[in-house]
């Protein structure tokens, strides 16, 4: 696929996981943070804006905000794998959703599959660059 096509089929990942995405962070935090909705609220906001930046590739602000996150993650007493654990859901769920809706045509699941290996690898990235 040429690189239009790869960016056509990051900004229509971008529009359409949003609200997949900001549902499995909400789960994570508010179940891990149930005796306080606030912090939870805050932290799911820095998670979702790490993943935006992720999506948009704009690495810079994404290692950035995900140091921030780190920190406030310590602060709450949210060990770092737990991060990587939401991380994990979150690709999980979307490439659940690429598999069922896209079973049909192979090609475009490939597309959001071979994005989605990107996103890993970037998150990746951006999670050791904020160590």
């Amino acid at each position: 696929m040429s690189e239009s096509g790869l960016q056509a089929v990051r900004d229509e990942l971008i529009e359409w996981s949003q609200p997949l995405i900001i549902d499995q962070i909400n789960r994570f935090y508010f179940r891990r943070l149930f005796h306080n909705a606030p912090e939870a609220r805050e932290l799911a906001i820095h998670h979702y804006r790490v993943w935006r930046h992720i999506l948009r590739e704009e690495m810079d602000e994404a290692t950035r905000l995900r140091t921030k996150l780190n920190a406030r993650a310590a602060e709450v007493g949210l060990a770092p794998g737990a991060l990587d654990d939401v991380d994990r859901a979150v690709l999980d769920e979307l490439m659940d959703v690429v598999v069922s809706r896209f079973r049909r045509t192979p090609q475009v699941a490939r597309s959001y599959g071979v994005t989605l290996l990107d996103t890993a690898t970037s998150l990746a990235r951006a999670r050791l660059a904020a160590a």
